[in-house]
């Protein structure tokens, strides 16, 4: 009876390249979806960075228009010429300003209607501006066009920057919570893929190992009869050469 060691060594071979194959293309798999999951956070966050900074840029040209409004009412007031310091050095912010938040927006059409609106407004406004000061200077009747115009088309600009403001508050709401939800996601399926990647290693692993095991158990098992015929088979022999 031949013994069975070569077939032996094949599958041992086998086994082996499996157990570095298969941890090695789970770690692969795993990898890969380790950085899609990343990704998919990460934009989640860029929508959150995006709309707080939305928010930063409204709340600087606000800021200018409410300069430029301090500065025109502070020289019909006093007639100083500080105060039209004040408007002249942000009028011409606010333009370029207004244009590069219509583009952060540019995905969202109920704002980008709504900044053309305040564009369209706030030039009525500057010439508004410009005719009360001019008549101010001119120590001209102002008094009866600033009470007829001045805060009332002034108070429409600012309800156009709170609706413009309170959408993107509450777009920021939305995306914080579906960056904390996209967050626990990721954990949880990075968690999931990494307990099913260590099942199916320790699965197959034990697997393989009990085949080999009973693999050369039987080859064992196989040599020691083997071995037992043949030392019964060298018995014989031995008693026959006595007799003879």
């Amino acid at each position: 009876m031949a013994p069975s060691s070569p077939v032996d060594q094949r599958a041992f071979r086998r086994i082996l390249a499996r157990n570095i194959v298969l941890p090695l293309a789970l770690g692969l798999i795993n990898a890969a979806v380790f950085v899609v999951l990343i990704l998919f956070l990460l934009s989640a966050f860029r929508w959150v960075e995006h709309t707080e900074s939305v928010l930063a840029k409204s709340n600087e040209v606000s800021r200018l228009m409410v300069d430029m409004q301090t500065g025109v009412r502070g020289y019909l007031i006093t007639g100083e010429d500080p105060y039209l310091g004040i408007y002249r050095l942000a009028r011409p912010k606010i333009a370029p300003e207004i244009i590069a938040l219509r583009e952060m927006v540019g995905d969202n059409n109920v704002q980008v209607d709504r900044l053309r609106r305040i564009e369209a407004m706030h030039a009525e406004w500057v010439n508004y501006a410009e005719r009360v000061l001019e008549l101010r200077r001119n120590n001209g009747d102002y008094v009866k066009l600033v009470s007829s115009r001045g805060q009332q088309e002034f108070n429409e600009i600012r309800r156009e920057f709170t609706d413009f403001q309170d959408m993107e508050n509450n777009l920021l709401t939305e995306r914080r919570e579906d960056a904390r939800l996209v967050t626990g996601i990721t954990i949880i399926t990075y968690l999931i893929v990494m307990a099913l990647a260590t099942a199916l290693l320790s699965y197959f692993g034990r697997r393989e190992l009990v085949q080999l095991s009973t693999t050369y158990n039987d080859s064992l098992e196989e040599k020691q009869e083997h071995a037992r015929i043949l030392e019964q088979q060298n018995w014989q022999r031995a008693g026959q050469a006595l007799l003879g």
